[in-house]
């Protein structure tokens, strides 16, 4: 719900472009413990970034899908961070070949070298960091197409049933 609502909101600039969106979304994700109003800034800032990397006419694709740590294959780490569920986002455009590289390097880059659109990936990277998810940009120099995945950690509540006491 949260994304089509910034697709409703960034639908002038969409449309400005003349930019195509393609979306698939999993049916019934489940809830991810990352506050609603943090995800809805994290999906609408990675949005703004594909706007403004994605020339005229051109497509923005959406995946959503939901990953158990078992689907996963780098549960092959035995990290706990990797023990759990998440809810997968993957962002893929043809960007303009500005980002080349994966986050490190952004990461790494000095301060006077970034773009503006770029500190708005760094502070997503951030905000999933903290809250136990995460960021990774796949591109080469060699093609525009770039994929960028969000990683949302998904809510595990336990149950807990106690035995009722007779006194």
């Amino acid at each position: 719900m949260i994304l089509e609502e910034i697709l409703e909101t960034n639908e002038k600039q969409l449309r400005e472009k003349n930019i195509k969106i393609i979306k698939k979304f999993e049916k019934d994700l489940p809830e991810t413990y990352i506050h609603n109003e943090q995800v809805r800034f994290i999906l609408h800032s990675v949005l703004q970034y594909t706007i403004f990397s994605t020339p005229r006419n051109e497509t923005i694709g959406f995946l959503m899908k939901a990953l158990d740590f078992h689907d996963s294959m780098e549960t092959k780490k035995d990290s706990p961070e990797k023990k759990r569920g998440y809810v997968e986002v993957v962002v893929g455009f043809d960007g303009d070949g500005k980002l080349a590289g994966p986050l490190e390097n952004l990461l790494q880059m000095p301060e006077d070298q970034r773009q503006p659109t770029d500190l708005i990936l760094i502070l997503v990277n951030e905000i999933l960091t903290k809250n136990r998810g995460s960021m990774t940009i796949e591109s080469n120099g060699k093609r525009p197409k770039t994929l960028i995945t969000l990683r949302f950690p998904i809510e595990r509540r336990n149950v807990v049933y106690y035995e009722p006491i007779t006194l």
